[in-house]
């Protein structure tokens, strides 16, 4: 007897975002649409970034985008994007590498998207962030830089770990370890913004134990 397919209720884009992520690879993806939420094929020019994306693009980034591309050619575009309405366009809110990978390496015209008609500017910004985080091996560098500019935006302090931790889904230790990038100096922090994957955040925070031991 033939499995059935996983069903993914869009009605929370956070569990859409969790229901793809587990059924990642199986093939065995059913969607259905609520009535704020449906999937369309959207000529790829009506489509814009984020202002909230996360990712620093490098040659890395790019490299990883040519793959996915050879990925959707062989096998289609099993994933949508996740688009809101803006001013008669639509903005992404998760799946830029796909976009990406689509437009400008497939060249399509268009691509499969599922519209949100009504999320909150906060939610655009997490939702893309947690796209990245679950999606891509976003750095260390790149996510406490994104997690920065998220409660900068919207009226958090970073240094209150026990919101940080819940809202950002990572545990104290990770927590710590992301903050230890803040403590390093000027000059390795630059660097860092040509190259974000240089070293983690565990890699940060040994070597701020070194520095202070120079002190």
């Amino acid at each position: 007897m033939a499995k059935k397919p996983l069903v993914v209720d869009f009605d929370d884009t956070l569990d859409m975002e969790e229901a793809f992520i587990n059924a990642a690879g199986t093939g065995k993806v059913s969607l259905i649409s609520s009535t704020e939420n449906n999937i369309v094929e959207i000529p790829v020019e009506l489509i814009d970034f984020s202002e909230h994306q996360p990712r620093i693009i490098t040659d890395k980034v790019l490299q990883e985008i040519e793959t996915l591309a050879l990925s959707i050619k062989n096998n289609g575009q099993i994933y949508p994007i996740v688009v809101i309405k803006k001013k008669g366009r639509y903005e992404i809110v998760g799946g830029e590498k796909r976009f990406r990978a689509v437009r400008d390496i497939l060249k399509n015209p268009s691509i499969r998207a599922i519209i949100r008609d009504s999320i909150s500017n906060e939610k655009t910004a997490l939702l893309s962030l947690i796209d990245n985080l679950h999606r891509s091996n976003l750095s260390d560098f790149e996510l406490i830089n994104s997690i920065q500019k998220h409660c900068d935006e919207f009226g958090y302090a970073i240094q209150n770990m026990e919101l940080i931790t819940s809202k950002y889904h990572i545990d104290q230790s990770k927590y710590f370890r992301l903050m230890s990038f803040y403590k390093l100096p000027d000059y390795i922090k630059e660097d860092l913004k040509i190259h974000p994957k240089a070293i983690s955040g565990a890699t940060a925070q040994q070597l701020l134990t070194e520095l202070n031991k120079l002190v």
